[in-house]
């Protein structure tokens, strides 16, 4: 009896692992993500010179506002957009007088620590 049990302990160990580092590779398939999980990945990706990011849903997209320096509000927007993977393209569009100071293209993917934060 007790053989048994070690097996099965140690298929579902086995499991665990497996679908922690899916999680890790793939956590936009196991757990999709939204505008909050997208703000987080921009305000990583825009760097120390931004501030925090809010993103509203559009039909073509995604509309994402960036502090320009953090804690001064939103000074600049992007035009987001999204694949099913969690992969994304920022492009600079004006915002008041404003536009981001760099002008430049962002990309990255949503990752897990987007999602569970």
């Amino acid at each position: 009896m007790s053989r048994w049990l070690a097996r099965a302990a140690a298929i579902i160990a086995v499991v665990l692992v497996g679908l922690a580092v899916y999680a890790i590779i793939e956590p936009v398939a196991l757990f999709g993500y939204d505008g909050a999980a997208l703000q987080r990945s921009l305000e990583d990706e825009a760097g120390n010179e931004y501030g925090k990011a809010k993103c509203k849903a559009q039909a073509d997209g995604w509309l994402c506002y960036i502090e320009t320096d953090p804690g001064s509000g939103f000074g600049a927007a992007y035009k987001l957009h999204s694949d099913d993977d969690g992969c994304w393209t920022a492009r600079p569009v004006p915002y008041g007088k404003e536009s981001p100071p760099d002008h430049r293209e962002l990309s990255a993917c949503v990752d897990l620590t987007d999602i569970i934060l």
